[in-house]
């Protein structure tokens, strides 16, 4: 007979509670956790500087849902690249390629729901506190680093080569079961910022032009 799983509380958090790590020179905040919501998601808050982000790479084992608080964000979803403001959206289903940049003048901020929950708190919690990876990724050994860890979590940067070397996370993953979803509420799509996009820090085999949401 199936064990009935344990009931979840209730639970509230306050606008700056949350346990914060820094990231590669990014402030996340988790506001909920696998134990804490039986597995079903974790919820992080990001706060990213300028020009910075994350750059191409894709789940294996998680959906992300990308909901835009503060700034607008270069974001390449799947094929398409386009700008997310306040109230922006958008689904990122495992497998798909996505890369994000805060193309504003000021920090950003954005929630991030993943589901399942779990896999990506012992991820950011290893990344936080390794003493390998910098808090601004310099040079193709601190990119190693951070890709090596990554994977462990099965997250895949998708980094060029380098050298002519073939980088361990060079292949695409086949096939999507579900189709990337993104609304735009507040957006600047189409307009320059003089900030690099997000496919501009560690640009990938393929690109497609800014598009109006």
């Amino acid at each position: 007979m199936r064990q009935a799983a344990a009931p979840v509380a209730p639970r509230h958090v306050a606008a700056s509670g949350g346990r914060t790590v820094r990231v590669m020179g990014n402030r996340v905040t988790y506001k909920a956790v696998a134990q804490e919501t039986a597995g079903t998601y974790s919820l992080f808050e990001g706060v990213i500087e300028p020009g910075s982000g994350v750059p191409p790479h894709y789940e294996r084992y998680e959906d992300d849902t990308l909901w835009i608080l503060e700034g607008t964000f270069g974001l390449r979803l799947g094929h398409e690249t386009l700008e997310l403001g306040p109230g922006g959206y958008a689904f990122v289903p495992r497998g798909t390629v996505h890369a994000l940049t805060n193309v504003g003048d000021g920090p950003g901020r954005l929630l991030v729901l993943v589901t399942p929950g779990g896999l990506r708190e012992k991820y950011i919690d290893e990344m936080g506190r390794s003493s390998g990876v910098p808090q601004a990724l310099a040079g193709p050994a601190d990119i190693e680093r951070a890709a090596a860890i990554a994977a462990k979590y099965g997250t895949e940067f998708l980094f060029p080569p380098a050298d002519g070397a073939n980088p361990r996370a060079a292949q695409r993953p086949s096939g999507q079961a579900r189709t990337p979803l993104s609304t735009a509420t507040g957006s600047r799509a189409g307009q320059s910022t003089g900030h690099p996009s997000c496919c501009d820090h560690h640009r990938s085999t393929e690109a497609a032009p800014l598009r109006k949401t």
